[in-house]
């Protein structure tokens, strides 16, 4: 690996980690613009429901354990600022005796979750969290909604005053409910606990300090002493360390990690990155030598240089498209660009539909989800959903993966009439599909969907 391309890798990484104050992986507030603190059940029983047996929990209204509304103590109007701090310290004191109560109550369950919020802001609070949650999966296809379990109390220098509170361990999660008046439930996602990179990054840059890596051992996944046995690393690593400590808190908050994902993988293959010439390309190594194919056809030379038999688009593409399909069909690397409407998720999935044909494996990835979902959409239209893996938001889960994957793989082929005949009589009233050919012709519609259905027999082969 050149000591350029490895530079720009790294580059990339520290790009891709926000570990300034404004990212709440670094600097967690609790409240109504932050997280929420779930004060019961114990740390170590959230854990063992939500990550050891997937159990869901279920945020129970106060008002159905003591039997009585739980409204915040107001402020009155044109109060001093000294009323206002006595009337924020009552309205605590009065909500901290609602919550000692609760935990009092012969009818909080042990599945239930207690939070210091009133159950009128709670309710709010939690339909936003919900809300920007369901958003951010439809529309990037990423997961921000965990629960944060232990946390590093740390300070910038040794006289600051600030404390910082940084999460060490995130559990994706989701909540639901019944109906508009239920109790929101929380539950587990089918995915892995992250540990708080941006942390460790910021701990290493301005701390030289190491942070420890969680276990990652399957066989461990079950063990509910993981967590504890990683937090006394932790606090153990910062033992030198005046003031700070490890909280055995929990809490619910959204996290921005849509580019986690990237900076692991640059991370785990440098190697294999920096060997790579479109990589390469993009640090700009300048001992990188062109591979671009010489002789990708121009718009004029479409019709002189394509065959029927040999254009497996399955959706209508003009002179631009179907030279930017040879292009990507002849191993050329480019970028496709045109304004909304301009067919290009139709170039694309033509563009895989010819790639799938000759037996190779398609990876599409976008930032936005619905990008993703209209190039699936055409496919699945044209018959091509059995070779169509959705790999994102909601349909990434491993369960769902392995069950889809063996589904295909269990499929029978399929038998389809030969067409051979067919496209060679289209090539043959076709002369200007010969090279050094006449004019073209114009095909009828039954001639048009002769194509299109000879195109599909081409199934048949790799089904």
């Amino acid at each position: 690996m050149s000591h350029d391309i490895a530079t720009k890798i790294e580059e990339w990484r520290t790009q891709l980690l926000d570990t300034t104050k404004r990212n709440p992986l670094i600097n967690f507030k609790i409240g109504s613009a932050g997280g929420i603190a779930l004060v019961h059940p114990e740390p170590c029983d959230i854990w063992d429901r939500l990550v050891v047996k997937s159990d869901n929990l279920t945020f129970v209204w106060k008002r159905d354990l003591v039997g009585q509304p739980t409204a915040e103590v107001e402020t009155s109007e044109g109060s001093s600022p000294g009323d206002a701090d006595h009337s924020e310290a009552a309205k605590k004191e009065s909500n901290q005796v609602i919550v000692d109560k609760c935990r009092l109550s012969p009818r909080l369950r042990p599945d239930h979750l207690l939070t210091d919020f009133p159950d009128e802001k709670l309710s709010a609070r939690l339909k936003r969290l919900a809300m920007n949650s369901r958003e951010a999966l439809a529309e990037q296809g990423v997961a921000i909604l965990y629960i944060a379990f232990g946390f590093l109390r740390w300070f910038e220098s040794i006289d600051s005053k600030d404390e910082i509170l940084s999460p060490l361990l995130l559990v994706p999660v989701r909540l639901e409910r019944d109906n508009v008046e239920a109790p929101w439930k929380l539950l587990a996602e089918d995915e892995e606990t992250l540990p708080n990179h941006s942390l460790a990054q910021l701990l290493s840059n301005d701390f030289r300090l190491n942070l420890p890596v969680p276990e990652d051992d399957p066989a461990d996944a079950d063990d509910p002493n993981v967590r504890t046995r990683y937090f006394g690393e932790i606090q153990q690593c910062i033992r030198d360390l005046p003031r700070w400590e490890v909280l055995d808190e929990v809490d619910l908050g959204t996290f921005g990690l849509q580019k986690l994902a990237m900076w692991v993988d640059l991370g785990k293959n440098r190697d294999r990155i920096a060997c790579h010439d479109l990589c390469r390309a993009v640090a700009s190594d300048p001992t990188l030598e062109s591979r671009q194919p010489k002789d990708l056809p121009e718009d004029g030379e479409l019709d002189q240089r394509t065959h029927p038999s040999k254009t497996l688009h399955i959706l209508d593409a003009d002179s631009s498209q179907h030279k930017a399909i040879c292009a990507a069909t002849r191993g050329a690397s480019f970028v496709l660009d045109g304004p909304p409407g301009t067919g290009k998720s139709q170039t694309i999935a033509n563009i895989i539909a010819e790639f799938l044909a000759i037996g190779k494996t398609v990876l599409f990835v976008s930032e936005k989800a619905a990008a993703l979902e209209v190039v699936q959409r055409r496919l699945h239209e044209k018959g091509l959903a059995d070779f169509c893996l959705a790999c994102h938001s909601h349909t990434a889960h491993n369960g769902t993966v392995v069950a889809e994957l063996g589904r295909c793989l269990g499929l029978k082929q399929e038998n389809y009439a030969n067409v051979t005949e067919e496209l060679q009589r289209l090539d043959g009233v076709c002369p200007a599909n010969r090279v050094g050919g006449g004019r073209g012709v114009t095909l009828s519609g039954s001639d048009a969907r002769l194509l299109r259905k000879g195109i599909w027999t081409k199934r048949g082969g790799f089904s």
